[in-house]
């Protein structure tokens, strides 16, 4: 089954038609989507996850389009390299661990 993507809509249509839809794969047309990448996620509540997505979502340039609430991971989206190399470094899943009562 291919479910297509209004790339026109707000993250959360987007955030719950991937995960309605139980994709396991993401195709993008790289003239839209110029990074996709997979990020791990270390909070270990739904709160803390759906915190840890919608930080992603609210940084300029980013986007979170698939929660992996399994895996801990999160498909992300980004605008250019640089809008994911701040999540490379862990300082925002660390500070989202620290909000949830992590370490």
């Amino acid at each position: 089954v291919v479910n297509a993507l209004n790339t026109r809509l707000d993250a959360a249509p987007l955030a719950f038609q991937m995960n309605h839809c139980e994709a396991s794969v993401l195709l993008s047309d790289t003239e839209f989507s110029p990074v996709i990448a997979e990020v791990k996620a270390g909070p270990d509540t739904a709160v803390g996850m759906a915190t840890y997505a919608n930080s992603i979502t609210l940084t300029p340039g980013t986007i979170s389009v698939l929660v992996d609430w399994e895996h801990h991971e999160i498909v992300v989206h980004g605008l250019s390299r640089d809008g994911l190399d701040g999540l490379e470094t862990g300082d925002m899943d660390a500070r989202v661990t620290r909000f949830e009562g992590g370490k």
